[in-house]
């Protein structure tokens, strides 16, 4: 049963009939009958005299409520007001992919128009043949305004494109609805699109950091960005400048040892208005290219001299794609498996070929390990081998390749569900070398790999669906041999069968590596990418980079598994899923994994201090103190005051919105959220402040989109400085993409 959207009432000074009362005066709400019978609240009138009670139902039906207060010594009531709670139907539709770009006419220069692309997700059970946009601000035209599916749409779009006309940068809200063939049935939302400015460039297309980074097992950094521009500018563009800025202003430069865009300074053709630049290709390293950070790029164009440029700003979230080293990892055979700090040992491994670990993978994308040198303590024996197994769901095909030491060499065997032929890839510094096709699933290499995985190939050629390919690492540049004699020289191989194949939705439910005649196999790094949702993009992307929530944090988007919107809000506390540590703890110094500093300096992660000052009070349950400087929260020199964020996202029907806080300090702390302040006080040596807030998009405290809570810490003693802060936020509705770059 969803909740009602509309649950406030308030009473207001001077109005006939009400509760005639002051500013400053503490009003009491009681439902006296209905669904929610019994239910209170309390408010303080405002400067115009109104107070507010806010509060939600999950049962339809009529409540009562009445409001009291005090006034010398006699207690004045209101009239009785009402509230009709009734059911409504929860979200139906979802927009995705949702991109705006200037319109140009055939000489490359804006229209002053705007091209929305986008695709939409029917929730809603019933198939959709209509869509149409309404509810724009006049003199705001759509063209179309209508959009026709057929066949009739019951699960995601592809993509579509509406045309925005008499309108001006900045942002532009209007209705979506989808109907059935009979336009007899519908559902709709609000679509809030923020317009840029068409004056200097726009980027047409780009590919932002991923986990999917190729080799798929080596972990970032560095961070890669590629992106096109087009030039909506009066400049010749021959040089395109690009320098990371702070998010908090997008001005402020982020000095190079923190964050090293190379290449910075990019030469390129000649480029008329109205020319596309690209792609440029740019990779992002240094102490703040971590996985949650957010990074803004400033990126200008600029003639030849460097004299008449202009720029526009590009924000992202580096994703995370950390190793998961959990008890999804199982021995296999008579082998033992010993986690490390960053990996696992399995040793005790035999001669038979049926010792080593299997990981069971959830439907992955990719999976891959690196090791150690096999033969770092000395030669290994002919027939040594190691081999990886990886077997989707039932019915799908499952393959295996091994590696196997013969008189020097090492024999590359490949079986992928039984194909013909194969096709090889070899790639040198990430750059493809050369390919050979036709081949056998027989190869040679000339030394031991250092690492290899399985992954989901999506093949392109007609009647073709997914098939499985190996890869292996050298670590080094060294001579690939194929079975039909030649040779390319590369540090990875890629294999992938080239029979035609129909499987649709192929995934890695599990992956082995096993081996014989091997002492024992030190794994190095694991890296498992999934993609729940088919968008082509891995699920630890989408939730850095705000396309998919998770407000659980499961690492796993919730529109995967249902959850509900939930935001933790507590500091310090590890709830990230295949830690090695144990629950709710992380070392000292390390990320928090939500709460960021924004103020002074650049934005980046705040510190977990697990050895605080000594005149700290324990922090809060299920949280750690957190800081600037994790060494017990040592004050930064000439800094009083300290602002620490953490946002979450709710949608356009989010409802029952409640927001709980407590924290502690030092010295104290002023609360806001979205501005507006919530409280002060939390000093460490008294009781917490306590913040309790309940509300609904749109009433002036909650809105579509991010939200920021932020919790500026006065440090007037300049001694320590910290925060410990436990909280959720929990609403119903939709889940939503964030509204931040």
């Amino acid at each position: 049963m969803r909740r009602d959207t509309e649950r406030r009432t308030f009473f207001r000074a001077g109005r006939s009939g009400q509760i005639r009362t002051l500013p400053g005066v503490v009003v009491t709400f009681k439902v006296i009958s209905g669904p929610n019978v019994g239910l209170t609240g309390t408010a303080i009138t405002d400067a115009s005299g109104k107070a507010t009670f806010t509060w939600a139902s999950s049962v339809p039906g009529t409540d009562f409520i009445e409001a009291q207060f005090t006034k010398g010594g006699k207690t004045q009531t209101s009239n009785i007001a009402r509230k009709d709670w009734v059911h409504t139907p929860k979200s139906c539709m979802r927009i995705q992919g949702s991109k705006v770009l200037c319109e140009v006419d055939s000489a490359g220069r804006p229209t002053g128009n705007y091209i929305w692309q986008f695709r939409v997700q029917n929730l809603s059970g019933t198939p959709a043949a209509h869509l149409f946009v309404s509810g724009l601000p006049s003199p705001v035209v759509a063209i179309p305004d209508h959009l026709v599916f057929s066949p009739a749409i019951t699960a995601t779009s592809p993509v579509q494109q509406i045309i925005f006309r008499n309108t001006t940068p900045g942002p532009l809200t209007f209705i979506v609805s989808l109907h059935d063939s009979k336009l007899a049935r519908c559902c709709s939302t609000e679509v809030t699109l923020d317009l840029p400015k068409c004056e200097c460039a726009q980027i047409v297309s780009e590919a932002t950091p991923s986990c999917f980074a190729f080799p798929i097992w080596k972990v970032p950094p560095p961070y890669v960005y590629t992106f096109t521009l087009q030039n909506l500018s009066a400049i010749l563009a021959e040089k395109v400048l690009v320098a990371a800025v702070s998010p908090s202003d997008l001005v402020t430069p982020i000095a190079t040892s923190q964050l090293l865009v190379a290449k910075a300074v990019n030469t390129v053709p000649p480029t008329l208005p109205g020319g596309t630049i690209g792609p440029l290709k740019l990779s992002l390293s240094g102490p703040l290219a971590t996985g949650g950070q957010k990074v803004c790029l400033n990126i200008s164009l600029n003639d030849r001299e460097i004299d008449d440029c202009c720029s526009i700003t590009r924000c992202f979230t580096l994703p995370s794609c950390a190793p998961v080293i959990d008890d999804h990892f199982r021995p296999l055979g008579g082998a033992t498996v010993t986690r490390l700090e960053t990996g696992f040992r399995i040793s005790a491994i035999g001669t038979t070929g049926e010792d080593g670990v299997r990981l069971d993978t959830d439907g992955a994308e990719t999976v891959a390990l690196s090791w150690r040198p096999l033969d770092a303590a000395g030669p290994l024996p002919n027939g040594a081998f190691i081999e990886m197994r990886a077997a989707p769901a039932a019915g799908q095909p499952s393959g295996k390749l091994r590696v196997t030491k013969t008189d020097g060499k090492y024999q590359i065997a490949t079986s992928i569900d039984s194909a013909r032929t194969y096709k090889v890839e070899v790639y040198r510094g990430g750059e493809l070398a050369g390919t050979r096709t036709g081949q056998a699933g027989i190869n040679v290499i000339v030394i031991w790999p250092v690492g290899g995985g399985a992954e989901v190939a999506h093949l392109t050629q007609t009647d073709h669906g997914d098939t499985l390919a190996f890869t292996l690492d050298a670590g080094e540049s060294v001579a690939w041999q194929f079975a039909d004699g030649s040779t390319l020289t590369g540090d990875v191989f890629r294999i992938t069968a080239e029979q035609p194949l129909v499987h649709e939705g192929l995934k890695i439910d599990t992956f082995e590596l096993r081996a014989a005649n091997i002492p024992e196999i030190v794994v190095t790094a694991t890296s498992i990418t999934v993609d729940c949702n088919d968008n082509g993009v891995a699920d630890a992307e989408d939730i850095a980079n705000g396309t998919s929530l998770d407000l659980n944090h499961n690492d796993i988007p919730d529109e995967c598994d249902g959850s509900a919107n939930r935001a933790d809000l507590n500091s310090g506390f590890d709830d990230v899923r295949g830690t090695l540590l144990p629950a709710g703890t992380l070392p000292n110094g390390a990320n928090d994994d939500d709460w960021r500093i924004v103020s002074p300096g650049p934005e980046r992660p705040a510190k977990i201090v697990i050895q605080p000052s000594a005149g700290w009070p324990p922090p809060l349950a299920n949280t750690q103190w957190i800081a600037s400087n994790p060494d017990q929260g040592r004050s930064t020199p000439g800094v009083s005051r300290t602002i620490f964020q953490r946002c979450f996202c709710l949608g356009t029907d989010a409802d029952a919105v409640t927001l709980d806080l407590s924290l502690l300090a030092d010295d104290g702390a002023i609360v806001s959220l979205n501005g507006n302040e919530l409280g002060k006080g939390g000093a460490f040596f008294g009781a917490p402040l306590t913040i309790h807030r309940t509300g609904a998009v749109g009433d002036g405290l909650f809105v579509a989109g991010s939200n920021c809570l932020t919790v500026e810490v006065i440090d007037s003693g300049a001694v320590v400085t910290g925060l410990t802060v436990a909280g959720t936020m929990t609403a119903t509705g939709t889940s939503c993409a964030s509204h931040h770059p």
